[in-house]
């Protein structure tokens, strides 16, 4: 039931982002570092970069990004001052575990404050690196920017519900991917249980908590078997699976190299009804006052104690 609610929003969806492109379009396409922030790799404290082109939507301060009434970043290698195939940072995530905390206090009905990884950037049918039509080598399963790539939503968010889904693409090597699975193999937290996830449930999202993301290999040769994300709130925690072994096989052949991205954008009322529909909240996404913060970004490996 998932999956289909998932393909009959597809299109909706996708004319959304088309919107963002077009403001992204008509604004510079020379990137932008909104600020350093820290991340924690395997117990070392890294110094990384905010690229965006939507700077006026970006805060960063420390080990936090915030994202107001819009936009979208990329963790980046370099303070680049304009956006080349080198310019991210690309995560190894394969048998690792992702925290993050995250606040979700102002996001929404029908607003998505994203998390995912992209095998970005871009690359053509000619295995070329392909700009896009923003200019900044993005692409996803759905073809956002003009280009497929495999993409692991990690995340995607508001106060009354989360989904973490993972798309497959048809490889094309060594760079391309020719189409992709655009419904994927997810799961949202509202399928284990109504009253694990809200405002004033197990895990409050009136308040700041803790999302941590295992991604687990298994076997020789080593392959991605499950995802298991786990939430932690003052002592409460709750946990959920995404995908199936089969399935995810896959995905974990791209997580060795991906890069993270964060956005923040809405629909009007029922648009989301892919993610929030079953928390039975109504009315469309107040994006003009809508706010997330992603901070204390940690990478450590998957069997470590969850603290």
């Amino acid at each position: 039931a998932y999956e289909n609610i998932l393909t009959s929003v597809l299109v909706a969806r996708k004319k959304m982002y088309s919107l963002s492109l077009l403001v992204l379009i008509v604004s510079s396409v020379w990137a932008e570092n909104a600020g350093n922030v820290t991340i924690t790799i395997n117990g070392q404290q890294k110094t990384k970069f905010v690229l965006t082109t939507t700077a006026a939507n970006v805060k960063v301060s420390g080990s936090s990004i915030t994202l107001s009434s819009g936009g979208r970043v990329y963790i980046g290698d370099s303070p680049s001052k304009s956006f080349s195939p080198t310019s991210f940072f690309e995560m190894d995530l394969f048998g690792r575990k992702l925290k993050v905390d995250m606040d979700l206090s102002q996001v929404g009905c029908n607003c998505n404050a994203a998390l995912y990884m992209l095998a970005m950037p871009a690359y053509n049918s000619s295995q070329k690196p392909e700009p896009g039509s923003a200019g900044d080598y993005y692409c996803d399963a759905n073809k956002v920017g003009g280009s497929y790539c495999q993409d692991m939503d990690i995340s995607e968010a508001n106060k009354y519900a989360m989904a973490s889904t993972a798309h497959n693409c048809t490889y094309v090597p060594p760079h391309y991917y020719s189409s992709c699975d655009h419904t994927g193999c997810g799961a949202n937290v509202l399928d284990s249980n109504a009253k694990y996830f809200g405002p004033g449930k197990m895990i409050d999202t009136n308040k700041p908590f803790t999302l941590s993301v295992s991604f687990v290999s298994n076997g020789r040769p080593p392959t991605l078997s499950n995802i298991t994300n786990h939430f932690w709130q003052q002592n409460r925690t709750i946990q959920f699976n995404s995908c199936n072994p089969n399935y995810l096989q896959w995905m974990g052949k791209s997580l060795t190299g991906m890069v993270m991205t964060m956005s923040l954008w809405g629909t009007g009322d029922g648009g989301m009804s892919w993610l929030d529909g079953k928390s039975g909240c109504h009315g469309g996404c107040d994006l003009a006052n809508s706010k997330v913060t992603f901070s204390n970004i940690l990478i450590e490996d998957a069997n470590a104690k969850f603290t």
